[in-house]
């Protein structure tokens, strides 16, 4: 548990994802019921239900399904406190937030990603969750203050928030989202209108990972066309700027996408032999991270927020720069300031070495 008490979400997606390439999603699923019995006796840490909802979507098919259902209905449980006052109400699991407007949009969002997730593994609980975050939403209307960003939002049968119609214009983060999983459920089968729809997404952060997803399965089936699509790839990440979002959430969901992308884009540069450019980009993708540390407080406050998806991609770049120059991981490695998050970025390449770097 570290330091703080709180359980190594983060960590434990490395591990996950590690027994997932080994074939050993039993064990997989042993981490992730680990998890599950942590939140439900969560000791009050605001961060916990991110956390745990994005461990459970990085599970997502890694793990027997019957474990990812039981730990969606502990989250699901928790989504449904999160309108009670947390005054008397002491026990209940840290996903009880208190009834005030930040508190709200932070279960607004959590809310909607596990609904997202639910809707594909267990459809009844997803239900539930609907309807849950129409009344989270309604209850941030109410407390809005009289702005473009107080407009009343509802749940579409997709999981995902229906947004004001200027702020969709800013920042078309829900349509994009869901293009997005369009390209993943299309690229096994039909990669050309995958590469399609990918190029017409508007958000550049997930356009760029359209694009990254599109160009990881070309580089097993034509070589060039995978060149060229990332390239593309590269121009829309670049494009990207977390800064613009409206809300804490919605920077993270970005910053954490621009992230995602970069790491899917340097690893499959690996796979082709280019190891310079993915060197670059890795060095673009430390220099987003901690960047988005230092903007949210320092790196020392990071590890306990709750923002730690690009926390997450650390460990991507750092398991992707093993693999092509072990010695220039472990010296980037070394020049971060917080030795929470240096420790996590050694655990990751120490996972890649075990995996025969």
């Amino acid at each position: 548990m570290g330091d703080t008490g709180q359980f190594p979400y983060s960590a434990a997606g490395e591990i996950i994802d590690y027994f997932h390439r080994e074939g050993q999603d039993p064990r997989a699923g042993e981490i992730l019921a680990q998890a599950e019995t942590y939140f439900r006796n969560d000791l009050g840490f605001e961060s916990s239900p991110a956390r745990f909802v994005e461990l459970m979507r990085t599970a997502e098919r890694k793990v027997p399904n019957f474990i990812l259902v039981n730990a969606i209905r502990a989250a699901a449980g928790a989504a449904g406190e999160t309108l009670e006052p947390r005054e008397g109400n002491q026990e209940k699991s840290g996903a009880a937030w208190e009834f005030q407007l930040p508190n709200l949009q932070r279960a607004e969002y959590v809310t909607a990603q596990l609904l997202s997730l639910a809707m594909r593994v267990d459809p009844p609980t997803a239900e539930k969750l609907r309807i849950r975050l129409e009344e989270i939403q309604q209850a941030v209307a109410k407390l809005s203050p009289a702005s473009p960003r107080g407009a009343p939002k509802s749940a579409d049968r997709s999981g995902e928030p229906t947004l004001a119609a200027e702020e969709d214009e800013q920042l078309p983060v829900g349509p994009a989202r869901r293009e997005l999983e369009r390209v993943r459920t299309l690229v096994g089968q039909a990669p050309l209108e995958a590469l399609a729809v990918a190029q017409s997404i508007e958000a550049p952060a997930y356009r760029g990972l359209g694009l990254a997803v599109v160009g990881e399965c070309m580089a097993r089936r034509e070589r060039q066309a995978a060149i060229s699509i990332l390239q593309q790839a590269e121009e829309s990440v670049r494009e990207a700027d977390p800064r613009a979002a409206l809300t804490i959430e919605e920077l993270k969901e970005l910053a954490g996408t621009k992230l995602e992308a970069l790491t899917k884009i340097a690893e499959t540069w690996v796979s082709l032999g280019f190891p310079d450019r993915a060197r670059l980009l890795v060095g673009e993708g430390y220099k987003e991270v901690l960047g988005f540390i230092d903007s949210q407080a320092a790196a020392s406050s990071m590890a306990v927020s709750g923002l730690d998806t690009p926390v997450m991609w650390l460990g991507g770049l750092a398991r992707v720069e093993a693999r092509f120059s072990l010695a220039q991981a472990v010296k980037r490695i070394e020049l971060i300031a917080d030795p929470r998050l240096r420790a996590y970025a050694l655990l990751s390449v120490a996972i890649e070495i075990l995996q025969g770097v």
